[in-house]
């Protein structure tokens, strides 16, 4: 598969990054708003390594969410515990696709974004 130069990619957690390309989890939570636009194509990075594993495709940002608002959507983030953050925002993605992994050069100190370049 061929990335775009400069595509978007997100860093998670392995055990988040896996349920996400598995579908099973289709909300991230965030402690600051995503301002992608809707239908982005983000591709997922699995924190300390420098590979991509799949891709999904950004839909909306819904926050801060109210208490309420945390608890209806525990089957689509998963998460166990309290709100995470003081302000928690609900970044929805669908469409996840797995792919074997790519490499890409990881910039230090990234920790949720970066953009997609070669690794020559």
């Amino acid at each position: 598969m061929q990335i775009e130069e400069g595509s978007s990619i997100l860093i998670i957690r392995p055990k988040w990054a896996d349920m996400i390309l598995k579908g099973e989890k289709t909300v991230e939570l965030r402690g600051m708003r995503c301002n992608k636009h809707e239908n982005t194509r983000v591709y997922i990075a699995k924190s300390r390594t420098s590979k991509i594993y799949g891709y999904v495709t950004f839909k909306t940002c819904v926050g801060p969410l109210s208490e309420s608002e945390f608890e209806s959507l525990r089957e689509s983030h998963r998460y166990d515990g309290k709100m995470p953050y003081e302000k928690t925002f609900a970044w929805f993605f669908t469409n996840a696709v797995l792919m074997d992994p790519i490499s890409f050069k990881k910039k230090k100190g990234a920790i949720v974004w970066v953009k997609y370049e070669t690794c020559d």
